[in-house]
């Protein structure tokens, strides 16, 4: 905070800086556990379990299921995913309401 108290003093605008998930959150869906139910619904459920109790770190769980997926579905993956995922309604107003505020 000195810096942008030091900032605010030299007279400098600071513009807010909107950080946003997307999975989930922008989606309708989380698309990550769409694409392993897809792709690899055995094995990735395995890792969820030990997400859930705990026994594997969220952070690490994601890591192990994408690792599931193999480079050569890269393709189907994207189409799958241009196919089935929905932007949450009211996300593009969010979008042009914050342009036209902050350019």
């Amino acid at each position: 905070m000195i810096g942008m108290d030091a900032s605010l003093k030299r007279g400098m605008i600071l513009k807010p800086i909107i950080f946003c998930d997307f999975d989930g959150t922008i989606t309708e869906t989380d698309n990550i556990f769409s694409l392993m139910t897809q792709f690899v619904p055995e094995e990735s459920q395995k890792i969820v379990e030990a997400m859930i109790t705990q026994t594997l770190s969220f952070k690490d769980g994601l890591s192990a299921m994408f690792q599931l997926l193999a480079t050569q579905q890269k393709d189907d993956i994207i189409q799958y995913l241009t196919d089935t995922a929905k932007i949450r309604e009211g996300f593009g107003e969010f979008v042009r309401y914050a342009q036209g505020r902050h350019r």
